[in-house]
């Protein structure tokens, strides 16, 4: 994908690694009361990253989260991400960089107090 704000790095795709931790509300689903179809799906989450990451250069890792996190939050269930986005290959001969940020869903805010399941996924 293409991340950076030095030339090189905007002339030559890069490996990104990107870790996502959603916190999702699904007492629906729980207590058998939801559709299937309505859980968030962890392919979902990776076919959108994939796809937002091959669309346009990114300036900084943090821009990068943040359009993954609008995207995500779309989705009424998803009420939090945590998201991690390391550029493992930057330094030549040195430890993995990146940037780790939360986001909360302004209209989830409500129900964060009802039973919260976590998900995990990696793309």
């Amino acid at each position: 994908m293409s991340v950076g704000i030095y030339e090189h790095e905007k002339q030559a795709k890069q490996r990104v690694i990107i870790d996502m931790c959603a916190d999702v509300d699904l007492a629906e689903i729980i207590e058998d009361k939801g559709d299937v179809d309505d859980i968030v799906s962890y392919e979902d989450f990776i076919v959108l990253a994939r796809d937002l990451c091959g669309t346009k250069h990114f300036n900084l890792l943090e821009h990068l989260a943040q359009s993954l996190a609008e995207a995500f939050m779309r989705h009424r269930r998803v009420m939090a991400m945590d998201i991690r986005i390391i550029k493992p290959d930057i330094f030549e001969g040195s430890t993995r960089v990146g940037v780790s940020m939360r986001f909360v869903n302004p209209e989830a805010n409500e129900r964060l107090q009802n039973k919260i399941v976590t998900a995990k996924g990696r793309a």
